[in-house]
């Protein structure tokens, strides 16, 4: 593994980790907000499975081949 490859994880994994604990921390100091991201994104989550299944059941029904 040639140094600079070797470098750059090494800053990638700090940075995570770091990053990994401002997150943590400010979870701690706000469990109001960290709640309501949560659910947003859950919300979220189930918005994009509705819309998933609504186009999986409606594809290829109506389709014409006739040319």
């Amino acid at each position: 593994m040639e140094p600079t490859v070797a470098a750059a994880l090494m800053t990638t994994s700090t940075q995570a980790k770091i990053a990994g604990a401002v997150a943590a921390r400010m979870i701690q100091m706000d469990q109001d907000a960290a709640q309501t991201l949560i659910n947003a994104v859950q919300e979220s989550s189930d918005n994009l499975q509705a819309i998933a299944g609504n186009l999986a059941s409606g594809v290829g029904n109506s389709v014409d081949f006739s040319a």
